[in-house]
């Protein structure tokens, strides 16, 4: 048996190994500079939460398909996340660089850290994008009132490249994150989704991780499950 180690360290040694990115040389996974976006930085590091307690005009979603349980899942990339009360609809992409990109959210996916794909136990889906102006600075903004209760129970809907959308709703709200351990913290045999966020302009600092329940998932038009992303290099 392996020696253990902590869920950070192992978590930054798989990215490496398995999606043969160098994260670490823009501070992507490193200890101290979770995803940031406020300012430059916005790549996925520090995670974190709060207790559900859903607010009214999430509680019932507004836009977008209906979540139906029996649809099959098919264990695709993310392609699109929406979360209309938020009036956040952003393209997803995963790309070959280790600093964000603007105008689109990212995802990470790491098998031996149950950070996965929609459809798959743990937590399915780790996207992260940063918090400015047309991106995700929604959840950074909330998050800074009342810890962010005014985001639990809101819809978020994750598209994917094999025409499915998966529906969450927001349950848990963590700031200042310096760890993973949002990501280790779903029930056996459920399913989650963990947004990232900067909570400022430098790479060093804490990180907002926002988690949502899985719902259900349904079959979408791949129009909609396919818009076509402009990412830009951040400035």
């Amino acid at each position: 048996m392996r020696q253990a180690r902590p869920l950070f360290q192992r978590l930054v040694s798989a990215v490496i190994t398995a999606a043969g990115v160098v994260l670490l040389a823009a501070g992507l996974l490193t200890l101290a500079s979770p995803a940031s976006g406020a300012g430059p930085t916005g790549s996925p590091t520090g995670l974190a939460v709060a207790s559900p307690s859903p607010s009214g005009s999430g509680a019932h979603p507004s836009g977008g398909p209906s979540a139906s349980p029996s649809a099959a899942p098919g264990h695709a990339a993310p392609t699109r996340i929406v979360i209309a009360d938020m009036k956040i609809d952003l393209p997803v992409v995963t790309t070959q660089t280790s600093f964000p990109l603007c105008n689109v959210a990212q995802f990470l996916v790491v098998p031996d850290e149950k950070l996965g794909l929609p459809g798959q136990l743990g937590t399915s889906a780790y996207i992260y994008a940063h918090a400015r102006t047309g991106m995700f600075l929604p959840l950074l903004t909330a998050s800074q009132t009342a810890n962010g209760d005014s985001m639990l129970g809101f819809q978020v809907q994750v598209y994917t490249d094999d025409d499915l959308v998966y529906t969450y709703v927001i349950s848990r709200v963590k700031r200042h994150s310096m760890d993973f351990s949002i990501a280790s913290s779903v029930a056996p045999g459920d399913q989650q989704l963990v947004l990232q966020t900067s909570e400022g302009p430098t790479a060093n600092l804490p990180k907002l991780q926002v988690a949502a329940t899985f719902v259900g998932v349904a079959p979408a038009d791949h129009a909609a499950a396919h818009p076509t992303p402009h990412p830009v290099t951040c400035s």
